[in-house]
């Protein structure tokens, strides 16, 4: 996976997808108990942005499946 993540955990699994895409990650969370978001954005007030609520959006359905 990426190159910013130089650990390893035994129970830990990075999952590469587009977070607004429930289809791109929907099947890494088949069987698990938790999902860690570590996501972010520029945004500021002259440059607004749905990024979050969308990315949760799409996780939370992910999970609900």
């Amino acid at each position: 996976m990426g190159s910013l993540f130089h650990f390893r955990l035994p129970n830990l699994e990075l999952v590469k997808g587009d977070a607004c895409d429930v289809e791109s990650f929907v099947a890494a969370l088949k069987g698990k108990d938790a999902v860690i978001s570590c996501l972010g954005v520029a945004a500021s007030i002259f440059n607004p942005t749905t990024f979050y609520s969308e990315s949760m959006f799409a996780i939370l359905e992910g999970m609900k499946r």
